[in-house]
C-alpha cells in the first residue's frame, strides 16, 4: 500500500468511527472554521475539487470570511450554505464529525465549546471508542512525515489558516521546520489558481512573532520572551484553537524549573 493510500485508510476509519447524531432544526452556529491536521485538510480539499469542481471550489475560496457572531476571533466554516447547512458533509474533519458527542468532554481542552442542545444520539459515543478514532488521524500525521516540532507547531490549525498558509509558500521559504508541511502540500494537492489571495487569519504575525521570540531565546533576553510569550497569548486567537495548548508546551520549553531559575527567563 502507497503511504498515501495507507493515510486516506487511516482518516476514513475513523470519519468512518463516528456515529451520526441529528442535528435537525439546528442553524449551525457553531460550525466555526473548523480545526484539523494537514492530512485532513488535503483531504478535504480532494473531496471539494471532486465534488464541487474546480469553478465552484475557486468561487468559494474567493469569498472573504465571516466573522462568527458568537465566538469571538472565529470565522464561520466557509462550507456552509446561508441556512446553515454544510455543503461539504462527507468531506468534514474529525472534529466536525465528534462535535456534539458528550463523549469528547472527556478530551476538552481550555477554552472547548460543546453543544447546548443535546441532540439525539449524542450519548452513543465512549471515550474508549473516542480514543482509538484520534490515534488514526494521530497515525495519519506520522505517516505524513510532518513533524511537531518547535519552533511553529503547526500540527492542527484552522481551515482559514491552512488556506492562508497554503496560498503563501514564501512564508516557509526562511523557516526550515516549515518545509515538511510545504512540501506535503505542495506534493499532496493543488488547489485552484486565485486571482489574488487575501489573508483571512493572522498566522503570518504570528509566525513573525514566534521568530522574535527565538531571537530573544538566542540572546537570553528574558524581559523580551516574557512579553512576546503574552503577546502570543493574547494576540493570535484566530490561528487555531490550539494557541493555549501550544503556549503552554512553549513557557515549558523556556522557562525553567524551580530547581534551576537561574536560567534564561527566570
Amino acid at each position: 500500500m502507497k503511504q498515501s493510500d495507507e493515510i486516506e485508510s487511516l482518516i476514513e476509519s475513523a470519519y468512518e468511527g463516528v456515529p451520526s447524531i441529528d442535528c435537525s432544526g439546528c442553524s449551525g452556529d457553531c460550525c466555526v472554521s473548523p480545526t484539523m491536521t494537514a492530512p485532513e485538510f488535503v483531504r478535504m480539499m480532494h473531496w471539494a475539487r471532486e465534488n464541487f469542481g474546480l469553478e465552484k471550489l475557486t468561487e468559494i475560496l474567493m469569498q472573504p470570511s465571516r466573522e462568527h457572531f458568537l465566538y469571538a476571533d472565529n470565522a464561520f466554516c466557509r462550507f456552509q450554505d446561508p441556512g446553515g447547512l454544510c455543503t461539504s458533509y462527507q468531506g468534514r474533519a474529525i472534529a466536525c464529525r465528534l462535535h456534539g458527542h458528550e463523549a469528547m468532554r472527556a478530551f476538552a481542552s481550555e477554552g472547548t465549546e460543546f453543544c447546548t442542545r443535546n441532540p439525539s444520539g449524542n450519548t452513543a459515543m465512549t471515550s474508549e471508542q473516542v480514543e482509538p478514532l484520534i490515534e488514526n488521524i494521530r497515525k495519519a500525521l506520522s505517516l505524513s512525515g510532518i513533524p511537531y516540532s518547535s519552533p511553529y507547531f503547526l500540527i492542527s490549525l484552522n481551515l482559514e489558516c491552512w488556506l492562508d498558509f497554503a496560498y503563501h509558500p514564501e512564508w516557509s521559504k526562511d523557516r526550515p521546520a516549515l518545509l515538511p508541511t510545504r512540501q506535503y502540500l505542495d506534493q499532496f494537492i493543488e488547489l485552484p489558481k486565485l486571482p489574488q489571495h487575501r489573508c483571512n487569519t493572522t498566522l503570518e504575525g504570528k509566525l513573525n512573532t514566534i521568530d522574535k521570540l527565538f531571537a530573544a531565546i538566542e540572546k537570553e533576553d528574558s524581559a523580551r520572551i516574557e512579553a512576546l510569550l503574552q503577546e502570543l497569548h493574547d494576540d493570535f486567537p484566530s490561528c487555531g484553537s490550539y494557541f493555549l495548548e501550544e503556549l503552554a508546551a512553549m513557557k515549558e520549553m523556556f522557562r525553567p524549573s524551580p530547581a534551576n531559575a537561574e536560567g534564561v527567563g527566570s
